[in-house]
Parts: structure tokens; C-alpha cells; sequence
């Protein structure tokens, strides 16, 4: 990097990825208080200082058929990022997971010489290593979240890094249970059920009607069961909350407050993914 005004992109595709590149921008900026950040993230990014040139709540897709539907977003995004990449070079971009996309804008910034580090990379040790071999000729370098990972990479002439996995870093639970229940307006009886239909407006669509139809008959068979949900970064709360009116127990939607709300929950129904 410059010594002077340094500027960084940093690419994400989902809510995840969104959070740890919000981590990451601060501590980029600790070292370098007057570094110049662009890119497409969510509010947690846009909130650590990253100016946005696409919201990322576009491309947080699941399947072939969100992302056929998802397409003309996925395009427009390729081509802010290539135009921002041709008109101001960065002195780095970041890639943080989400590989369909980033892999593809990897390769286009490294014909541009722009250096790339890639932050969560995919996980081509359990696709097959013959990708490694094609992603060394447009990573210069890998920041892995598993140990293992950097003998794999320098296999095949990749600089890796083992920089720990961020879930290690996040904060324990602020509250305690009671207190965490009296936040949430929840009272201290048996069972309290988190329900965690995903980070996507996909997922919400196809999992939190059949987590609602298991909640009912929760209830059905305990009556003083109660519900919450932990709405991700960047979902509408309200269109959520909506979709429980039906169910006749108590349900919470809250924002955020991940920790915390499954701190104070007996189970919970929990969708694949960082959750």
C-alpha cells in the first residue's frame, strides 16, 4: 500500500461475509486511519466506513433457480466492479468467500494487476484439487481460516496464511439468561425455541413456513412453549414478524442480537450454514 491515502475494494456476497469484512475494515483502519475503502457489502460494511457501489442483499442466492432470477443483479454488480476496478485501480482487493462470484472478479482485477487477497477461501479440498492449481494464477495471496489449508495451497505455489477462524473471535453473550429473557420479553418456562430460517431472502421463503409449521406443533403439545427469531443484517423485520401472525404462541422478532437470544433458548431450528 501508498503511504498516503491507501484505498482497498472488499467484495462479499451475503451476510457473513458482510460482518467479517466490517471486522476487517477496522482493523484496516486502525493501521491506516485514512484508508479509502469501495465495494459491495451490506449496512454492517457501509456502517465501518466502506463506501458501496452495490448492496449485497442482491446477490445472497441459493440454488439455480434464485440465481436465474437474481441474474440481472449479478451482472449489474460485475459491471460496477469492473468499471471501478478500470477507472481507480485498488492498491488491494479483498475477496471474502462467496466464490461463484468472486472467483470470477478475481480473475478479471489480476489481468488488471491488481493484487488479490482472498479472505474465507472456497473450499476446493473438498471440491477437488485440480481448481487449486487455476485459482494460484489469479490469488497472490489466500488468508485461510483452517490450519490445514496452507499446506494445501503452497502445493501449488500459492502464498497462505493461517489467520484463525473469525467465529473464534466473536464476543460470548453479553446478557445472561435473565437478562437476556427480560430484553426480549420472554418469560423463564419450558421450552424456548429459536427459529434461524438463514441470512437470505431465499432461505426465508422456503424455510421459515415449514420452522413456523414445526413451532405450531410445538405448541400444540406445549402450550407455554415461546418463539424467537433472530432476524439477520439486512432482512426486513416486519415481513417476518408477518409471516407469524398465524401461530397462536408467542413469537419475538428481534434484530440481530444472535448470541444473546440463543443464550437464553432451550433448542433451536436452525438452517445450514454459519449459524
Amino acid at each position: 500500500m501508498h503511504n498516503e491515502a491507501p484505498s482497498v475494494m472488499i467484495v462479499t456476497g451475503e451476510a457473513s461475509g458482510d460482518h467479517h469484512g466490517a471486522l476487517v475494515l477496522q482493523a484496516l483502519k486502525q493501521r491506516f486511519p485514512n484508508l479509502r475503502c469501495c465495494g459491495i457489502g451490506g449496512d454492517e460494511l457501509q456502517q465501518a466506513g466502506m463506501r458501496l457501489l452495490y448492496h449485497n442483499r442482491h446477490l445472497a442466492v441459493v440454488g439455480l433457480i434464485e440465481i436465474l432470477a437474481h441474474a440481472p443483479h449479478i451482472f449489474r454488480a460485475f459491471r460496477i466492479l469492473r468499471r471501478e476496478i478500470k477507472a481507480s485501480p485498488p492498491d488491494l482487493i479483498i475477496f471474502i468467500d462467496y466464490p461463484g462470484f468472486n472467483l470470477r472478479m478475481a480473475a478479471f482485477a489480476s489481468k488488471q494487476n491488481v493484487p488479490v487477497l482472498y479472505y474465507i477461501c472456497p473450499q476446493i479440498w473438498a471440491w477437488g484439487q485440480g481448481r487449486a492449481k487455476k485459482i494460484a494464477r489469479i490469488v497472490d495471496t489466500m488468508a485461510v481460516i483452517f490450519p490445514f489449508e496452507v499446506p494445501f495451497y503452497s502445493k501449488v505455489g500459492l502464498k497462505a496464511h493461517f489467520v484463525g477462524h473469525p467465529l473464534m473471535d466473536q464476543p460470548i453473550p453479553l446478557l445472561n439468561k435473565p437478562e437476556a429473557l427480560q430484553r426480549f420479553g420472554l418469560n423463564n418456562t419450558w421450552p424456548i425455541v429459536a427459529l434461524l430460517p438463514g441470512s437470505r431472502s431465499g432461505e426465508i421463503k422456503r424455510l421459515l413456513k415449514p420452522m413456523l409449521g414445526a413451532a405450531a406443533r410445538i405448541h400444540k403439545y406445549y402450550p407455554d412453549a415461546q418463539f424467537i427469531i433472530p432476524a439477520a443484517p439486512g432482512l426486513n423485520r416486519d415481513d417476518i414478524s408477518a409471516a407469524t401472525a398465524e401461530l397462536q404462541a408467542t413469537v419475538q422478532v428481534v434484530s440481530g442480537s444472535f448470541y444473546d437470544v440463543l443464550n437464553c433458548c432451550d433448542i433451536a431450528l436452525v438452517t445450514s450454514g454459519t449459524a
